[in-house]
């Protein structure tokens, strides 16, 4: 077989220096030879049907400004694929029109679809993409009455008849990060029954949606094809009919398919609505891919299979139902200078389970052996995880990554996971608005989205330059992950997710479901990072961990810089252990330093910046929260306790203190009268003390019976020395009349209670990115 370098098929091809040239034109003819611009043939079938005569030096080459319908498959190495002529680049489209149409019943159409031997990646409504019918019209049915099971969904809110939904697709989240589409075998007894098992056990509080079937019709453009008869059904508003439209589906699965072939090279095209990939090159070797659009896939857009030496520049992959590109078992490979964008974003129309919902795909399932670079590349709108890498010898370099994890969350812009292979380089990278999507689980105002994540038994990545901002729960995060080198990284106001409990600029966070056996080393190296915790509810480092001694060898921490609103924001440290009571304890890098024994050349200092949280409405909700004259409005109970005014030095003036005679196990302290509204966040804040240490519990209640929680609970420490404490959280119900309550079990003394209504701060927001986009990471 003929062989040509690469870079000599790249810089200095010409169509007319070598080999045969084939011309293809929508104003040609397949009767014409095909060998001349004047004399090209007209479809992509008649070139099938001339692939054994192309040879090694033979280019294909797509007149500008047309549209194929069809696909490309080569067959043979040493094959060019461009275009000429002046104009837009030629477009191969998967789509066929669906132009026979007929009434079937009020408002809806259908017609038979021949070519559709499998359901259609997309319909098209003049060349937009259109929802599949689903129940209900948006968001999620919450699941209620739930039989624990991976393949049986029971819901007790359900009123439907035996069989209504038999052959229908139930799409459910089995957890934050999966969303399973799966096929009904029956409905019956309010249970449905799947042919496949969800990839974790279902849960009571999850959420579901019903789609595939006819009777989830009822909104303008939605479809439904059923397999059995071939027949798509069509909604259309009363006053529209399918003939004044242009409609298509996606029916062939492959724009561009090439097996084992080499030194190709492909540019300037575009491939748009295949039902399962735009292109896919697998064990090939030897290929470039440059200036090439992939639209509006029915699964992924791109695939790239067991190939080495593969270079894919300048070119661009959008609307992917699934993930944007998979890179699967390649070595020495380029993805340079390209956008992915839209990626994963339609909930049902992606794959089921874990790999999902990606814009780019990394893995490997065996060490890997060539490094691949990733660079100067843009991702933008990601489903789930922008970059998810399961290989070594991967650089990730230089990339721009914007909101993700819009879909399913407990992702990141950049991800990896059970990932111990060497050589894996994360530098220099923007990576900002990290979203989170919390609909259809349990806690849907939590949101979980890192800026870059290392997960569960990882090592030996080195992160260094990176610029990370506005992510719901972290800058960086580390579970269970050892030997990470932070390097000259800047965090900067992530953690924005109030209900979150635990986020930081660097969250470090140690469970069981680390395999750490007898060595606890966690041979961190954090040197030259900029944490810059400008949300007062977060901090610049937050430590999780089962027992202190699961932390006494972390590794080596020097010369970064803590900034942030208070210097009690440095670092927070949550000890799992201690109890029902949970709080993490908050330090100063001071203190920080000193339980570290290390942290050298390390600094604090104020932000100068914006408050990443504003207060709106009343200015202060407790009418009496400093106490300077009495101590009116406040209530203790039960009336064996008291209260008083006390004037103390080191709270500033008068406080209220509690007293809890002896033999007394706990009081309650509240202060009431004030409205709180569902939905709305808010910031408490007071200053306290108390003889010896000491946890004060929190929450916010109705003022009156049947005196139902507002809003979560939370822990404060309490100790000899004054502390302040800011505590965000968000209302669950709406009172008209609610009370902030305290529970001690000791006595203690309070002082400067506020609680404000606060929304986040948009010029913050813009502050941010002009700062950090103004740190040019591409030095």
């Amino acid at each position: 077989m003929k062989s040509f370098s690469l870079f000599l098929v790249i810089a200095f091809y010409s169509p007319t220096a070598w080999g045969t040239q084939y011309y293809l034109s929508q104003k040609g003819n397949d009767n014409n030879s095909g060998k001349s611009q004047s004399a090209p043939w007209s479809s992509l079938k008649q070139l099938s049907q001339n692939s054994n005569f192309i040879l090694p030096g033979d280019s294909i080459l797509l007149e500008s400004g047309s549209i194929f319908r069809g696909s490309i498959e080569i067959n043979s190495s040493g094959i060019y694929v461009g275009s000429y002529g002046k104009g837009a680049k030629p477009i191969i489209t998967g789509a066929i029109t669906i132009s026979t149409w007929k009434n079937s019943k009020k408002n809806i159409w259908t017609a038979y679809c021949g070519e559709c031997d499998a359901e259609p990646g997309d319909l098209f409504i003049n060349g937009k993409s259109q929802p599949l019918g689903r129940y209900p019209d948006h968001g999620y049915i919450t699941i209620s009455g739930l039989v624990q099971s991976e393949t049986i969904l029971s819901d007790s809110t359900m009123n439907f008849s035996n069989d209504y939904w038999n052959n229908a697709e139930v799409v459910v989240k089995s957890s934050r990060w999966t969303l399973d589409n799966l096929p009904v075998e029956r409905y019956a007894d309010k249970a449905f029954l799947f042919k496949k098992a969800a990839s974790y056990m279902l849960q009571n509080g999850f959420g579901y949606f019903i789609q595939k079937h006819f009777a989830t019709l009822n909104q303008d453009g939605e479809w439904y094809f059923d397999p059995a008869t071939k027949q798509i059904y069509l909604y259309l508003h009363a006053d529209k009919k399918p003939t004044d439209y242009s409609i298509e589906v996606s029916t062939r699965d492959i724009g561009l398919k090439a097996l084992n072939v080499n030194d190709i090279v492909i540019e300037n095209l575009v491939f748009t609505a295949n039902r399962v990939a735009g292109i896919r090159f697998q064990d090939a070797f030897q290929i470039a891919l440059q200036s090439i659009d992939v639209l509006n896939s029915g699964k992924n857009g791109i695939e790239i299979i067991g190939c080495e030496n593969i270079k894919v520049k300048n070119s661009s992959v959008s609307d992917s139902n699934n993930n944007g590109v998979q890179w699967i078992n390649n070595s020495h490979g380029e993805f340079i200078q390209n956008a992915i964008c839209q990626t994963g974003l339609r909930p049902g129309r992606g794959e089921s389970g874990n790999g999902t919902h990606i814009a780019l795909y990394i893995i490997a399932d065996k060490v890997q052996k060539g490094y691949n670079l990733f660079q100067y590349n843009t991702i933008d709108s990601t489903g789930y995880s922008a970059i998810d890498f399961r290989t070594g010898d991967t650089q990730i370099k230089n990339n721009i990554i914007s909101n993700f994890c819009l879909t399913k969350d407990d992702g990141a812009g950049i991800y990896t996971w059970n990932n111990n292979q060497q050589g894996n380089r994360v530098e220099d990278n923007i990576i900002f608005n990290g979203i989170g999507s919390g609909i259809g689980t349990l806690f849907p105002t939590q949101l979980f989205a890192n800026g870059i994540y290392i997960d569960d038994r990882s090592s030996h990545v080195f992160i260094k330059g990176n610029r990370i901002f506005n992510c719901s729960t972290s800058g960086i995060f580390l579970h269970n992950a050892k030997s990470i080198s932070l390097i000259d990284n800047i965090a900067y106001a992530n953690g924005s997710s109030i209900p979150n409990s635990e986020k930081g600029q660097l969250y470090i966070r140690l469970d069981t479901l680390g395999q750490f056996g007898k060595d606890k080393s966690l041979n961190l190296k954090v040197m030259g990072n900029s944490w810059i915790a400008e949300n007062d509810a977060t901090h610049c480092i937050y430590i999780s961990i089962e027992k202190k001694s699961d932390f006494l060898q972390p590794g080596l921490f020097s010369k970064n810089q803590y900034t942030a609103n208070s210097d009690e924001q440095a670092v927070a440290v949550l000890i799992r252990e201690t109890g029902s009571c949970l709080v993490a304890e908050s330090l100063s890098l001071m203190h920080w330093q000193n339980n570290l024994h290390d942290e050298k050349g390390s600094t604090f200092k104020v932000s100068q910046v914006q408050k990443h949280f504003k207060v709106v409405g009343n200015p202060d909700l407790i009418a009496n929260g400093t106490m300077t004259k009495d101590i009116k409005g406040w209530i203790v109970w039960p009336e064996k306790s008291s209260i008083q005014q006390e004037v103390i030095k080191i709270l500033d003036g008068p406080s209220l203190k509690l007293n809890i005679p002896a033999g007394s196990t706990e009081a309650l302290l509240y202060h009431e009268g004030f409205p709180l509204s569902k939905g709305k966040f808010y910031r408490l804040s007071f200053s306290a003390i108390s003889a010896n240490p000491n946890q004060v519990e929190f929450v916010p209640l109705m003022a009156k019976s049947p005196w139902h929680s507002l809003g979560s609970y939370s822990c404060f420490s309490i100790g000899i020395t004054k502390k302040t404490f800011t505590h965000f959280f968000m209302a669950e119900q709406s009172s008209s009349n609610a009370r902030v309550n305290f529970k001690s079990h000791a006595s203690f003394w309070i002082d400067n209670v506020s609680l404000n209504e606060v929304a986040l701060n948009k010029e913050c927001y813009k502050t941010i990115r002009v700062l950090i986009m103004s740190m040019n990471a591409f030095a």
